[in-house]
C-alpha cells in the first residue's frame, strides 16, 4: 500500500473509527459493542440479539480480534405484512485492536442473554525484566 493511500485510511480511522482493511461497509450492520479494561483483563461485550451461537464466529490475529456472524429472519417478509421493520439482518463484523500485552492463551467467551463477552486476560509483566547488579 503507497504511502498516501495509508495515510487516508489512518486518517478514516481516526474520524469514523474504521480502518478498511478490517470493516468492510458492505456488511448490514455493525452490532453496538462495549469496550472496556481492567489491571488484568479487557472485556468487549457485543449486543447480538436474534443471532444463534453457531452462527458467530471469533478470530484473533495481527492484534486484531473480529467477531463476524450472520442473523437470519426469524419469518419470511413475504408471509407478513410488515408495518415496520426496524432489525437488521445479515451479515455483521466488527474488530478491534488489542494491545501487545494480552494473553492469547487464555481468551473466553460466553454468549447469554443476546450479548457475546469476550474476556481477554492481560500479561501483567510483558514488558518487566529483571537486571541483575554485578
Amino acid at each position: 500500500m503507497n504511502f498516501e493511500k495509508q495515510k487516508n485510511n489512518d486518517l478514516r480511522f481516526i474520524i469514523n473509527g474504521k480502518n478498511k482493511k478490517y470493516d468492510d461497509d458492505s456488511y448490514c450492520f455493525k452490532p453496538f459493542a462495549d469496550m472496556y479494561e481492567s489491571a488484568k483483563t479487557i472485556v468487549i461485550q457485543v449486543e447480538l440479539s436474534g443471532v444463534k451461537k453457531e452462527n458467530l464466529n471469533i478470530e484473533l490475529g495481527d492484534g486484531i480480534i473480529q467477531i463476524n456472524g450472520i442473523r437470519t429472519k426469524c419469518r419470511s417478509q413475504e408471509e407478513e405484512n410488515y408495518q415496520r421493520m426496524e432489525r437488521s439482518y445479515g451479515f455483521f463484523k466488527r474488530s478491534f485492536y488489542l494491545p501487545k500485552n494480552i494473553n492469547a492463551e487464555g481468551i473466553t467467551a460466553s454468549f447469554k442473554d443476546g450479548v457475546l463477552e469476550i474476556v481477554i486476560p492481560k500479561n501483567i509483566d510483558i514488558n518487566s525484566k529483571k537486571i541483575k547488579i554485578y
